[in-house]
């Protein structure tokens, strides 16, 4: 199925396209402006006359969730109003549409894994945004999947959760890091699979959780990490949210329930073989 990759520069975009091959055109934002939406459907009109495209994936995103407490005009352009010309474009032309999402429309306070019907109440600017992207292009009138993901990390993104923490322990023996919010590490490979998977089944419009089985905080994520690594670290130090200043407010429980993408036959594996693969590959 001939795909345009939006955010083929990101995390997931950078392993989705070499499992597309020539299947994939790889659009980064030097190639589409997403801050004038005016632009979008007209850039489409050319890309498509060209490439003849059977389906969007839209994953680019602003996702830098403190700055978009002081960015909010643009996160909101990028994250919510480009989405939605994307979307109405696809509609005019009947090509479907996968929209990445995010955890953070949820407020945390769930005791249990958040379920698609779950109500949403984003805590941060970002996750409004990325909430208003949703239900624009479910509301576009375009055939539409939106996946929620969550905690993602990669080999490639010298911001990833992974990196960082690999880069700290290599200067710092002593680390301190947060043990009161949990959610589900997904590895951008995983992601990209389940999209791979979605592009063969295309289910009806609606929302899909994509994250592994099982979950942890960010310090269990840290702990496993130097294990997986085989590094030796004299301790992590479990530490309170509130121990770190922040623009944003995150969500305590970020966990989200994948059964409904599982009734489609679609599995991800525990986030600590996700893990254990992402190792291997760096």
């Amino acid at each position: 199925m001939r795909a345009i990759v939006l955010g083929a520069r990101g995390q997931v975009g950078h392993a989705l396209c070499p499992r597309l091959g020539s299947d994939a055109l790889a659009i980064t934002k030097d190639m589409l402006d997403f801050t004038t939406t005016s632009l979008i459907a007209p850039t489409f009109d050319t890309i498509a006359a060209e490439f003849n495209p059977e389906i969007i994936i839209n994953l680019a995103a602003y996702t830098n969730v403190e700055q978009a407490e002081v960015d909010k005009d643009l996160a909101m352009t990028v994250n919510a109003e480009a989405p939605k010309a994307i979307a109405g474009w696809c509609n005019t032309h009947r090509v479907p549409l996968i929209q990445t999402s995010t955890d953070y429309v949820f407020d945390g306070q769930k005791p249990k894994p958040y379920t698609e019907h779950d109500d949403t109440n984003p805590l941060s600017h970002y996750g409004a945004t990325k909430l208003a992207g949703e239900r624009a292009v479910l509301e576009s009138g375009a055939k539409a999947i939106v996946v929620r993901l969550s905690w993602v990390y990669s080999i490639t993104h010298a911001h990833s959760f992974v990196r960082k923490i690999m880069a700290r322990a290599a200067t710092d023996k002593k680390l301190s890091v947060v043990a009161d919010q949990v959610g589900a590490p997904t590895s951008a490979a995983e992601a990209a699979k389940v999209i791979e998977a979605l592009l063969k089944k295309l289910p009806a419009t609606g929302t899909y959780h994509a994250t592994p089985a099982g979950y942890t905080s960010w310090h269990g994520f840290a702990c496993a990490i130097m294990q997986e690594a085989g590094v030796e670290i004299d301790s992590i130090r479990p530490t309170l949210t509130c121990e770190f200043p922040s623009k944003a407010v995150r969500p305590a429980n970020s966990v989200l329930d994948s059964g409904k993408l599982a009734k489609l036959g679609i599995a991800i594996p525990h986030w600590r073989e996700g893990l254990k693969a992402y190792m291997v590959a760096a």
